[in-house]
């Protein structure tokens, strides 16, 4: 959870009420927030967050919410004048960072606090919804120190000159990375680039060097700062928009004016230029019956208007049993019908819903396979086996190259995105990741006999999502004596506790011993396999010790 800092007389004043300590805690608590901490002699206040509200992570945005939530103010509206204001994204931007939208907020009249509920609301926003600044960096500047048309492109680190924020002299882009706190904190971001991203104005200004630094000279606010240049850049321009939105609404409740920028892009982009913020409102249709049933109120249509009021909804009826429902532009939470109805049942209070008797009552009980799982794990043991706990995420380096196994894009399922760039599949078998286990224990005593018995991600065309679970059992042996009879014989007194009927048919696996290996055969079905490790196999792991392995569907038992 995010946390916002607050001083107790700060949120009183913006209340309009002298709450006591324990009102302020029971009013944030029906709201769905929770006070971690307080500080009796500061009147320091630290608020708990939960993630997805992103738009409650400002002092301003927790005042907006909690004003309408206790019936102070109306739901708010805003609105953006036309700016005569222009940034250019540059063709040489687009591999590094393609996408920015932008904003000028005019007649800021900010105090000390207010400078420090921006710089950390930029800070919170790129820590979540930005993903410490891999999806979203902002930059935020004085107007009056910059000369529009603002231009983004990208330079050679060599050819990138300027005064970092908080430094005293001029550094090269890579100097920049290797000499600041924040350039090696995030140097990440930009690590193996040929080229680096930069802001500049019409005057050849550096602004900034997105996604690490501001420039010294343009890049600081100040309390004489009343005119606003806001910036947000990165790959997905949805996350933009939404990052760019939460800034200039805490902004214009601050008491600024909102004005457009104009966006256009190079020519490789094949994009029409538009003009940001984009301050479209989404509009839904939610059902007044679905509301009731949901969670269990009998509220008739009206009610429930007031009740989306209060969490800054603006809505109306919309025939006999619907409702249309406008979804302000910093709620970037709400996803389905049903978040809407979460918060008309946070409105009504969740203490004050009438708890009814089921009509249908029931037992509840562990499900056969996890019966049959448990039954597993504790026969292994009785045979001697430590039971581990492997990843379920591998790399196709471990689960197949390693194992003497070829690879296609139809050999497992892979991942979209992983910060990690030595993880990219999900395991669909345990055996490599038990060698894995093996090799980091090498200095443990022999023998070493362990099992796994969890889930594995495999391939599924005939499912709706491409995949399919499957129960896996894997167990390993390892030590200096270790032989394909004494590992099939605490497998056949698995199969005998379980009462099926266990065959070893002779079959080749590249992750074995040519001529040590056969496969596993229950009740006239193929179930797994079991053997001898190859050494070449044992020499991918990094593994001296010889090991002996079988891998079955629990499914068969």
């Amino acid at each position: 959870m995010a946390t916002i800092d607050m001083n107790i007389s700060e949120l009183r004043k913006g209340l309009s009420k002298d709450y006591s300590i324990e009102e302020l805690e029971a009013i944030l608590f029906d709201f769905g927030l929770e006070i971690d901490s307080y500080e009796k002699e500061t009147g320091d206040l630290k608020i708990e967050v939960t993630a997805e509200r992103v738009d409650l992570l400002s002092p301003a945005g927790l005042l907006r919410a909690l004003k309408a939530y206790l019936g102070l103010s109306k739901p708010p509206s805003y609105s953006v004048k036309k700016g005569n204001y222009t940034l250019n994204i540059d063709d040489s931007a687009r591999p590094y960072r393609p996408h920015s939208v932008c904003a000028i907020v005019k007649n800021l009249n900010l105090t000390a606090n207010d400078l420090k509920q921006v710089i950390t609301a930029q800070e919170k926003l790129h820590q979540t919804i930005g993903r410490k600044r891999g999806v979203v960096a902002i930059g935020v500047y004085p107007l009056d120190k910059i000369c529009f048309p603002i231009t983004l492109l990208s330079k050679k680190p060599e050819d990138i000159r300027f005064i970092p924020l908080g430094e005293d002299k001029e550094l090269n882009g890579k100097e920049i990375l290797e000499q600041t706190a924040v350039g090696r904190e995030y140097s990440c971001l930009l690590e193996g680039k040929d080229k680096y991203p930069i802001f500049i104005d019409s005057n050849n200004q550096i602004l900034s060097m997105p996604p690490i630094i501001n420039s010294e000279a343009v890049g600081k606010l100040t309390e004489d700062t009343k005119d606003i240049f806001i910036e947000c850049s990165g790959f997905n321009i949805v996350r933009l928009e939404q990052t760019l939105n939460l800034l200039c609404t805490m902004l214009v409740d601050m008491g600024g004016e909102l004005y457009s920028v104009d966006v256009s892009y190079g020519k490789s982009y094949n994009l029409k230029p538009k003009s940001t913020p984009n301050f479209s409102e989404e509009t839904r249709l939610v059902s007044h019956s679905h509301i009731n049933t949901l969670i269990g109120t009998v509220i008739d249509i009206d009610t429930a208007c007031l009740l989306l009021g209060r969490m800054c909804y603006r809505s109306k009826k919309f025939g006999k049993d619907k409702i249309e429902v406008v979804i302000p532009i910093f709620r970037t939470d709400v996803l389905h019908e049903v978040d809407i109805i979460d918060d008309v049942a946070r409105a009504y209070g969740y203490n004050n819903i009438t708890l009814k008797l089921p009509k249908v009552f029931t037992i509840g009980s562990t499900l056969k396979e996890r019966d049959k799982q448990e039954a597993i794990i504790d026969t292994m043991a009785l045979l001697g086996f430590v039971e581990v706990s492997p990843l379920s995420l591998s790399s196709k380096q471990e689960s197949f190259y390693n194992l003497n196994l070829p690879y296609n894009a139809d050999s497992a399922i892979e991942l979209g995105f992983s910060k990690d760039k030595r993880i990219d599949i999900v395991c669909p078998s345990q055996l490599p990741m038990l060698l894995k286990i093996l090799t980091n224990n090498q200095h443990m005593h022999y023998p070493q006999n362990i099992f796994a018995c969890d889930y594995v991600v495999i391939p599924d065309d005939s499912k709706e999502n491409r995949a399919s679970q499957l129960l896996s059992l894997c167990a390993l042996t390892a030590d200096s004596t270790v032989s394909f009879t004494e590992l099939s014989s605490a497998l056949l007194s698995l199969c005998n506790v379980f009462g099926v009927h266990l065959e070893l048919r002779a079959h080749d696996y590249q992750f074995y011993i040519k001529g040590r290996s056969a496969e596993i055969i229950i009740s006239g079905k193929s179930a797994g396999h079991i053997g001898e490790i190859a050494p070449s196999v044992l020499r991918n792991f990094g593994y001296a010790m010889p090991v002996v392995a079988f891998e079955m569907d629990v499914a068969m038992l």
